[in-house]
């Protein structure tokens, strides 16, 4: 059994393996696993256990170098964990693994992990990262502002909101343009706060006539400035974009931001010797580039 880093050339071996497993046959679009434009070549795509020619299992590797608490660091998210059923007994999932932890001071995390590799993953040395998710209702007022209110700026448009971007968000809004992400800022006129966010969206399927949708909270640069203007930004984003409930992990933001919210459990896991759970956001992950939650 060969275990290999899985570059350009193994990519069509990897993707027959996984078009065949039962967990990811409906899928018909790999570009979530295979295609951002942070993609560095001395990183592998993940790692692919090998029975003479034909995979027989994988595991997804997104990296990324991010500034951590001011300092570089080797960024990994895990996704798309599969073994061949006939080949489970041999372990070739923990085999995996391990390539990815002689990776030299890298954060991992697994954000959607399966209940079955949730416990495996436990057993390696994750910890949970998050395990409540909230959701709070944007319902639009009667007669909506047409841009939140006169004192600040609101937009979804990438091009203008990158004109109002410090270096390190830039570089993120740069990394995120070409997938399927929401990106929005809250910025007061006056001065240089703003709040840049980004997301994902799905629709509401019980109000699907209405074009309604989830706003699915991954990063926000300043939880202070999108707390204080929240009333104003729920005025806005449903005439933009038909946002009508807004989901976010609860450490993303330390405030209760509506009297009515709802909590669901939502498990994450990482590992990481040097940092913590508040230390991490969902961007550079599955979750953007196949726009879910």
């Amino acid at each position: 059994m060969l275990i290999r880093e899985v570059h350009e050339d193994l990519i069509p071996q990897v993707t027959g393996f996984l078009a065949q497993q039962r967990e990811f046959g409906n899928c018909g679009n790999w570009d979530g696993l295979f295609r951002y434009g942070w993609k560095r070549s001395e990183y592998p795509y993940g790692y692919a256990a090998l029975d003479g020619n034909r995979v027989v299992a994988f595991i997804g590797t997104i990296f990324s170098e991010r500034v951590i608490q001011g300092k570089k660091v080797v960024y990994c998210n895990l996704s798309t964990w599969i073994v061949d059923f006939n080949y489970r007994a041999m372990l070739l999932g923990l085999l995996l693994l391990e390539r990815i932890f002689k990776t030299k001071d890298v954060f991992i995390s697994s954000l959607t992990p399966s209940e079955s590799s949730r416990d495996i993953s436990e057993k390696m040395g994750f910890r949970l990262l998050e395990h409540t998710q909230i959701t709070v209702p944007m319902f639009p007022a009667v007669v909506p502002a047409p841009n939140g209110n006169g004192s600040l700026l609101i937009s979804f448009d990438i091009r203008e909101i990158r004109n109002h971007l410090g270096d390190e968000d830039r570089a993120i809004c740069d990394d995120h343009s070409g997938l399927p992400c929401t990106h929005f800022i809250i910025k007061a006129n006056s001065g240089g706060l703003y709040c840049y966010g980004i997301g994902t969206s799905s629709t509401l399927r019980r109000l699907r006539a209405l074009g309604a949708k989830w706003l699915n909270l991954c990063y926000l640069s300043n939880v202070d400035v999108f707390v204080r203007n929240f009333q104003s930004f729920k005025e806005y984003v449903w005439t933009h974009g038909r946002f009508l409930l807004l989901r976010y992990d609860s450490r993303l933001i330390p405030y209760r931001l509506s009297s009515i919210q709802f909590k669901t459990k939502r498990a994450r896991q990482f590992k990481s010797a040097a940092f913590t759970s508040c230390d991490i956001d969902n961007l550079y992950s599955e979750l953007v580039t196949f726009n879910k939650y």
